[in-house]
């Protein structure tokens, strides 16, 4: 019984993602220059990743999207789509193409700044990465 309850569990993980990571906003703001700092570790040298970044989002955010910027070796730039609930309100959104990230070594530390033109966005609780082999 043990045995099976395990091996449901373990049928369960999701083997494609090699890191997700959400980091909370201060009062649900970002402005401009702030600047999120993600350390990834374990990366395979050589191998091109998937990266999707994700946010939440509460009622104070104004937009359907968020433009981003992504910096490591390189700058990507990314908009996240946020889908809305029943009732109109803004939870979730992700980036639905992947930015496609080569890694040059198996530690690096990718950044990720807003690229919009207000200098204050509220209502953003949360940003994160998740890459996908």
């Amino acid at each position: 019984m043990i045995a099976g309850a395990l091996l449901l569990l373990s049928s369960c993980i999701d083997t494609s993602v090699a890191y997700h990571k959400s980091m909370s906003l201060p009062e649900n703001l970002w402005q401009r220059g702030d600047t999120l700092y993600f350390q990834l570790e374990d990366l395979t040298y050589g191998h091109t990743y998937s990266i999707y970044v994700e946010g939440r989002f509460t009622r104070l955010y104004p937009y359907k999207n968020l433009q981003i910027k992504m910096m490591g070796k390189k700058t990507y730039s990314t908009k996240l789509d946020i889908s809305e609930d029943n009732s109109g309100f803004y939870l979730d959104g992700a980036s639905k193409e992947p930015i496609r990230y080569k890694a040059d070594s198996t530690q690096s530390i990718l950044k990720i700044t807003p690229d919009m033109r207000r200098e204050r966005l509220q209502g953003i609780s949360d940003i994160g990465l998740r890459i996908e082999y």
